[in-house]
């Protein structure tokens, strides 16, 4: 799944700093530290603001209040950046167990021995 950043800042009625192509499409979340391109983060605790300066982020969730210079990626106002990270979680990641329902990917990673019944778990893909 691939959710637009326009859309991501149309959904969160989000001010930005640093405007760059709306049009990137984020395919997943990540720490500041760990985030690439096509990932979306957020930033909370000035313990993190050196992670903030480096990350390759696509963009990232920070407060309303936050006044620090960044400039080499887009920032994104919110009134609280982590429940803003987890609404963006769930639309990134709701549709992809909805999109198989009940049972085990193919792709999942299950132990020989362990035993699950497929009638009323979902293992997602790679698990």
């Amino acid at each position: 799944v691939q959710i637009k950043l326009c859309d991501i800042i149309s959904k969160l009625e989000a001010e930005v700093i640093n405007p760059a192509q709306e049009e990137v499409g984020i395919e997943g979340l990540a720490s500041l530290s760990e985030a690439g391109p096509d990932e979306l983060s957020f930033y909370h605790d000035g313990r993190y603001l050196k992670d903030l300066k480096s990350t390759n982020a696509a963009a990232v969730l920070v407060s309303l209040e936050f006044d620090e210079e960044v400039d080499h990626i887009p920032l994104i106002k919110v009134k609280n950046p982590s429940m803003a990270f987890n609404e963006i979680a769930k639309d990134l990641y709701s549709s992809e167990s909805d999109s198989y329902g009940k049972g085990i990917h193919p792709s999942a990673i299950i132990a020989e021995d362990v035993q699950i019944d497929p009638s009323t778990v979902s293992v997602g893909p790679n698990v």
